[in-house]
């Protein structure tokens, strides 16, 4: 094995990953709770911590299947969910269509998260990502034996940026971050994969 396959599964679990992470130092994105079991205590959380936005993602998903990007706004009961799930009609089971949707009937809305919070989802605040040309971007990168092989920034026009949905990449020297700045993430990218050996 390259990697400890121990290791290995920690890092497929989304809670256990945070957790590992937090131990060790390593900044991530808050949680709004250990687990959020339904829509009701999602809003009553969302509410309690003065989140008007959020990310659910399932705890053991990959490839964008049940993440979802929630905004919610308590004065005008507002809602819009992204996500690529849907329910199919005939067999009523959440299904990803591998392309991002944009849901705004409360009902709709309400019905997806109360599905995808029944998949053992993490719920993490939602930050709102950098841009570039008009799209917003996180940066995926790849660490093997102690060095970063590369840096790549995942650009969308929505706020969920896995590539499989139709986004764009682009090699992170070409952001035109200054140079400090990709060290830094270098250095943080070096000091996550240490957590596991």
């Amino acid at each position: 094995f390259f990697n400890n396959p121990l290791d290995m599964a920690r890092l497929l679990d989304k809670r256990q990953c945070k957790r590992d992470l937090e131990g060790s130092g390593i900044p991530v994105t808050r949680l709004l709770g250990e687990k959020i079991p339904d829509t009701e205590h999602l809003l009553e959380a969302m509410e309690r911590k003065n989140m008007s936005q959020v990310f659910l993602k399932p705890v053991r998903g990959s490839g964008a299947a049940g993440a979802a990007a929630f905004r919610y706004q308590k004065k005008t009961g507002h809602m819009v969910l992204y996500t690529c799930g849907i329910e199919d009609p005939d067999t009523g089971r959440l299904v990803n269509t591998k392309r991002l949707r944009r849901f705004t009937d409360r009902s709709q809305v309400l019905s997806l998260l109360e599905r995808i919070l029944k998949l053992d989802s993490i719920v993490e605040r939602w930050y709102a990502k950098a841009e570039y040309q008009g799209f917003s971007y996180d940066l995926r990168a790849v660490v093997q034996r102690g060095q970063v092989d590369f840096v790549l920034a995942r650009l969308s026009k929505g706020p969920i940026t896995n590539l499989h949905l139709n986004n764009h990449p682009l090699r992170a020297s070409q952001l035109g971050l200054p140079g400090l700045i990709m060290e830094q993430v270098e250095e943080l990218c070096l000091q996550t994969a240490r957590c596991y050996k």
